[in-house]
């Protein structure tokens, strides 16, 4: 995406992005139920995924992922304890 380029997200689309963030481990079918519940939304878990890969390669949006901080603390002490 380029600096002249805007975002053109729609309520339902930014509805749909809170609940991945909200439930980023959820599947699909379980956003569905969701967007339903929360949100009045009635959407296929297909339909949900192609609306998220869509914004994914329009770069609405991009995936992070975040490291489990427990496992880096475990490989610390194990190398400090062998160190020692």
């Amino acid at each position: 995406m380029n600096d002249e380029q805007s975002f053109d997200v729609s309520p339902r689309d930014i509805a749909i992005l809170k609940a991945r963030v909200d439930n980023p481990t959820s599947s699909t079918r379980e956003l569905s139920q969701i967007l339903e519940e929360e949100y009045g939304i009635s959407l296929s878990h297909n339909r949900i995924n192609e609306i998220l890969r869509t914004m994914s390669e329009e770069e609405t949006f991009r995936e992070m992922i975040l490291p489990n901080r427990e496992i880096f603390r475990h490989y610390l002490f194990r190398v400090s304890a062998l160190s020692s």
